[in-house]
C-alpha cells in the first residue's frame, strides 16, 4: 500500500515529512533507513521510490500494528483447482501468478532497485562468460532493497514467458496477443457484477473489460460483485498499481485499444488479489 506522508526519526524529536520534502539525493544523503509509518506507536519501516510515481512504502517483510490503518494481513484465498495449461493463455497457473507478482515489482521498482537488477545482469553475464571476465563466480551482490532472491526471479527464463507491457508500450501490433498488462488504475465504471477499469501510465490508457464470458466462468464466481471494492479503494489511495494478464483487442464500436481479462486469478490490484482485497476492505 502507498503512504502518503513518513515519519523521520532522526535526534529526539520525530517528525512528519511529505513526499514533497522528499527528492531521490535527499533520501539517499539523508533520510533512508530513517523512515517509518506516521501512524503512533507503529514501527514499520518505510522505504522512499523515486519512479515514475514517488511514494512511500512499507519496507519488504515490515508489519504495521495491529490498529494501524496501513496494517496489510495477507490472507489465503480458497479457489478452485485450476487447470494446469489454460487455452487461452497456455501458460501454468503458478507460472501466471508469479508472473503477476513480478510484474507488480517492475512497476513499482525503485531507482535503486533498477540499478541493482542491472548490477546482476551485469554479474550474470560476467558469471556466463569466465573467459571473458578472468574472474572465478562471485557469490552473489548484496542487494539493499531489493533481495537477491527476487531479483533473480526477475531474471530467470523458464520456458516461453508472457510479454510484459506498461500501457504505454502497446499498439496494434499487439491486437489479438496475449501478454501482461502493467499500469496504475485511473477510474472503475461498474456494470453489474463485473466493471471496466481504465488503466494509465504515461499519460496513456487503456479499457480493461470482463465480459460475460468472465461471468459464465465457473471459476470466477467469488469475483463476482466484489468490483465496487476497488472503486471504493480508489476513492482512499492514489496510484494504485494494476497488473493483468488478457488479451490485446480492437474495440468494434470505438475502434480503440482494449485488454480483455477470462480469469479472476488472473489480475491483481496493488499486487492484491480482488476476492483478498473485498475481504481486507470489509
Amino acid at each position: 500500500m502507498r503512504i502518503p506522508e513518513a515519519r523521520l526519526n532522526v535526534g529526539a524529536n520525530p517528525t512528519l515529512i511529505s513526499l514533497s520534502d522528499v527528492s531521490r539525493e535527499k533520501y539517499y544523503k539523508e533520510l533512508r533507513g530513517n523512515l517509518y509509518c506516521p501512524t503512533p506507536n507503529c514501527n514499520a519501516k518505510l522505504i522512499y521510490s523515486s519512479g515514475e510515481k514517488s511514494h512511500f512504502r512499507t519496507w519488504q517483510y515490515n508489519l504495521h500494528s495491529q490498529s494501524c490503518q496501513y496494517r496489510f494481513d495477507h490472507y489465503t484465498v480458497e479457489k478452485e483447482q485450476v487447470a494446469a495449461v489454460d487455452v487461452i493463455v497456455g501458460i501454468e497457473f503458478e507460472r501466471r501468478q508469479k508472473a503477476l507478482s513480478e510484474a507488480y515489482s517492475i512497476l513499482t521498482m525503485s531507482e535503486e532497485e533498477k540499478k541493482s537488477l542491472e548490477e546482476l545482469k551485469t554479474q550474470n553475464i560476467s558469471n556466463h562468460n569466465p573467459k571473458k571476465s578472468g574472474r572465478k563466480e562471485s557469490q552473489g551482490i548484496q542487494l539493499t532493497l531489493f533481495d537477491e532472491q527476487t531479483a533473480r526471479q526477475l531474471l530467470k527464463r523458464r520456458g516461453p514467458n508472457l510479454k510484459k507491457r506498461k500501457v504505454s508500450q502497446l499498439d496494434s501490433s499487439h491486437i489479438g496477443k496475449n501478454c501482461l498488462l502493467m499500469g496504475y488504475i485511473k477510474k472503475v465504471k461498474l456494470q453489474g457484477e463485473i466493471a471496466t477499469i481504465t488503466v494509465l501510465e504515461d499519460q496513456k490508457e487503456i479499457k480493461v473489460v470482463f465480459e460475460e464470458a468472465f461471468i459464465k466462468e465457473p471459476k470466477n464466481r467469488t469475483y463476482l460483485n466484489k468490483f465496487d471494492t476497488i472503486e471504493r479503494l480508489l476513492k482512499r489511495q492514489q496510484n494504485i498499481p494494476f497488473t493483468g494478464i488478457g488479451e490485446v483487442r480492437r474495440n468494434h464500436s470505438t475502434q480503440e485499444l482494449e485488454f480483455v481479462i477470462y480469469f479472476g486469478t488472473d489480475f491483481r490490484i496493488d499486487n492484491t488479489d480482488l476476492y483478498a482485497l473485498a475481504i481486507r476492505m470489509m
